[in-house]
Parts: structure tokens; C-alpha cells; sequence
């Protein structure tokens, strides 16, 4: 039986108090995604990823840990991606964080199989 999770999947980007960035694959949904995953359930991901470097490397990461993507997760608009700021005691401070998404879309998605 595969699970079917539904939901963003996007790009963190930490800024950090020295001015440094680090980029990390993210989203909610994705994340538990990953865990079913991890925990030896067949898992496929219903999300809209960028037909860019960081949805390419959105895609690697799920397909690295046996998440399978629907078809039409893959859009034209760019990859979201959300932005946090750490302070200098490396907590984030109010707002936590930005995002930047893709325009809604209207393709219906398909499960495999059907």
C-alpha cells in the first residue's frame, strides 16, 4: 500500500549573524514524507517543484530517500523557497520567515498507477 502525501516542498534558506547563507531541502509535508519513508513505507509526494537547480535538487534528496514525486510536481514557476534570519544568539527572530512560492496552478495531478 503507498501513502500519498500532500503539500509544499521548498528551499530553506538560513541567514546567519556573520552574513553567511546555508540552503536545505524543506517543507513540512516533504519532511514527513521522508520520515514514512525512513520508516519503510512506500510514500509518494503531491507538490509543485521548479524546473530549476533547487527543484532539481529537491527531487534528488526525495528520490535519495525512496520518495517518489506525482506527475505534474515538476512547474514551470520557480522553486519555493523560505528565508529565515538568525540572530546573534542563533534564534530566529520574529518574523521567522519569508516565503517566495510559485503562482497556483491548475493542472490536475495523477496518482501512478491510475
Amino acid at each position: 500500500m503507498r501513502t500519498l502525501v500532500i503539500g509544499e516542498s521548498l528551499i530553506d534558506i538560513v541567514h546567519r549573524p556573520d552574513g553567511s547563507a546555508q540552503e536545505h531541502v524543506g517543507g513540512s509535508p516533504a519532511n514527513v514524507a521522508v520520515g514514512l519513508a525512513r520508516l519503510g513505507h512506500d510514500v509518494t509526494l503531491a507538490t509543485m517543484i521548479g524546473d530549476d537547480e533547487r527543484g532539481a535538487r529537491i527531487a534528488t534528496r526525495l528520490d535519495e530517500e525512496g520518495v517518489a514525486l506525482t506527475e505534474g510536481s515538476l512547474g514551470e514557476r520557480p522553486t519555493s523557497v523560505a528565508t529565515s534570519t538568525l540572530d546573534a544568539t542563533g534564534a530566529r527572530p520574529w518574523p521567522r520567515r519569508r516565503w517566495t512560492r510559485p503562482a497556483r496552478r491548475h493542472t490536475p495531478l495523477t496518482w501512478p498507477g491510475s
